[in-house]
């Protein structure tokens, strides 16, 4: 009985990491997507902020994803212990599942913010190397990796 409450307590603390994990994709979404715009405009500032915004909450979730790692190996191990496998609480599976589709989502929401925002900015580094090697920056201020003239180039 004791291990019945146990594996249900941590299927409830995996299924409250999760939506924790949700909110933060959520955050992560949007500052990503403010971050699109910041690429646009150019603004620096916004762009150092909403960078450390963005690195501050990854590294929660990553510690959240560690926790909900070790509750699911500890649930794993006190499965793998009962002889006669316990069913687990019919409002703690519900309570996980919900909690698992909503992390889907919220990751698939911003995987496709991310790929926008990663794109955009592949685009302006690309059209800013363009730019500068167009303009004839010397080769002594500046190596462009794509130009072939290193040494001697125009100055």
């Amino acid at each position: 009985m004791i291990k019945k409450i146990m594996q249900d307590d941590l299927i409830r603390k995996v299924a409250n990491l999760m939506s924790e994990q949700t909110s933060a994709f959520t955050r992560l979404e949007s500052a990503t997507a403010q971050l699109s715009g910041v690429l646009v405009r150019g603004e620096l500032v916004g762009l150092e902020a909403l960078t450390r915004a963005g690195e501050k909450e990854l590294q929660k979730m990553r510690s959240r994803l560690l926790e909900i790692t070790s509750a699911l190996t500890e649930f794993a191990e006190i499965r793998t212990r009962q002889t006669e496998k316990e069913p687990l609480n019919p409002e703690a599976r519900k309570e996980f599942e919900e909690s698992a589709k909503g992390l889907l989502d919220a990751a698939k929401s911003f995987q496709k913010v991310s790929a926008r925002a990663s794109s955009l900015a592949v685009a302006g580094s690309s059209f800013a190397n363009a730019c500068i090697q167009m303009c004839g920056i010397p080769p002594t201020t500046y190596r462009a990796p794509v130009l072939k003239y290193s040494e001697g180039g125009n100055r």
